[in-house]
């Protein structure tokens, strides 16, 4: 049986169901590094066209289980791996159902908001974060998206 990482620490909904624990697919490690160039070959077109310096995919199957696709899979690699992914909501289901755009800061948990700002977005140079989300069949898939830009209209650009 495979091993998985559960999710906690989001509560309960807005309708006040219980959430279904969000588990890391076992092989998260292998996936995020293994396939970085794959992904980075198919996804640089973006990351200049757009000022892009950060793009993810995040695919949160039936199950509740995560995969991640990464061009830097350092930022997701240090939020799992100091446990700190529990506290992003960018990881849980609900949140994402509930929310279809939002800049990463809006999902971090007030408790651990410093540590997730720096582990996130500062140790990387970003000066803004954003995601996107959609159910398709059951999946929920977010696009993850940061930049290193400084110029601050970008928000508007995006």
């Amino acid at each position: 049986m495979e091993k998985l990482l559960p999710l906690t620490n989001f509560g309960q909904s807005r309708q006040g169901a219980t959430r279904a624990k969000l588990c890391i697919h076992p092989e998260i490690m292998d996936i995020l590094f293994k396939n970085k160039e794959k992904i980075y070959r198919n996804l640089i077109d973006l990351k200049g066209t757009f000022l892009l310096d950060h793009i993810a995919i995040q695919i949160i199957d039936p199950a509740k289980r995560l995969v991640i696709f990464s061009i830097n899979p350092s930022v997701e690699y240090n939020l799992i791996i100091q446990n700190l992914w529990q506290q992003d909501k960018s990881f849980d289901p609900c949140f994402q159902l509930q929310n279809n755009f939002y800049l990463w800061h809006q999902g971090y948990s007030e408790k651990y908001l410093d540590q997730l700002k720096y582990l996130k977005e500062k140790k990387h140079g970003f000066t803004l974060g954003f995601n996107l989300s959609k159910s398709v069949n059951n999946f929920i898939i977010t696009y993850s998206y940061a930049t290193r830009s400084a110029n601050t209209d970008l928000l508007d650009f995006y």
